[in-house]
């Protein structure tokens, strides 16, 4: 008996020595994400820009080291089709959108335009309103990689280029015009005197 309180007293006083500390959470900062641009109208040879904006939601700075996972910033595609367009990220000329961010400090309530992604038509894009689905971005804020949705949806009206050639209409209507202001001409008198106002 006096082996096993022995034994028991000894494994009370190792167990007391090895108190583990208790680790805290890792608290991520509140940022958010959206389009400020969707619904825009876009001729349909003209890129369509998606903007975003990324705001801080809490009482504190929050710090943006600029570092993106690859292939962080992604979306759904939905209407929007890979055969129609390019898809370039960042500024549309292949800038990945990390390059956006470096040194970037959003103080409480600030937020910070950048451009998500470009989309660049590469054959005829029928007229019609496009959208696209879900988006998500891996953005590393405070050292911490944090994926977060976008809190709403892009999309956008693609319309035919108004054509630029005057229809056979107006071109007869202003031929009329000149012709009617030359026979006029042609019939006033030849003393006849105007008193200009």
């Amino acid at each position: 008996m006096k082996k096993v309180l022995t034994l028991v007293s000894m494994f009370l006083s190792v167990a007391s020595s090895l108190v583990v500390e208790p680790v805290e959470a890792v608290v991520l900062p509140d940022w958010s994400w959206h389009f400020v641009n969707a619904g825009d109208t876009y001729f349909a040879n003209e890129d369509v820009l998606v903007w975003a904006k990324l705001s801080n939601n809490i009482s504190s700075p929050i710090n943006v080291t600029g570092d993106m996972v690859t292939g962080g910033a992604s979306w759904v595609i939905g209407d929007f089709s890979f055969s129609l367009y390019d898809f370039k990220p960042g500024t549309g000329d292949g800038t990945l959108i990390n390059t956006q961010f470096t040194g970037v400090t959003l103080l409480p309530g600030e937020s910070f335009n950048f451009m998500f992604y470009t989309l660049s038509p590469i054959s005829d894009v029928p007229p019609g309103f496009y959208i696209a689905g879900e988006a998500k971005m891996d953005l590393k804020v405070e050292g911490v990689f944090d994926t977060r949705p976008v809190t709403n949806t892009f999309s956008a009206y693609i319309i035919e280029r108004p054509n630029v050639v005057p229809e056979p209409a107006t071109m007869l209507l202003l031929g009329s015009g000149l012709i009617g202001g030359a026979f006029i001409r042609r019939k006033r008198p030849p003393n006849s005197s105007f008193i200009e106002g």
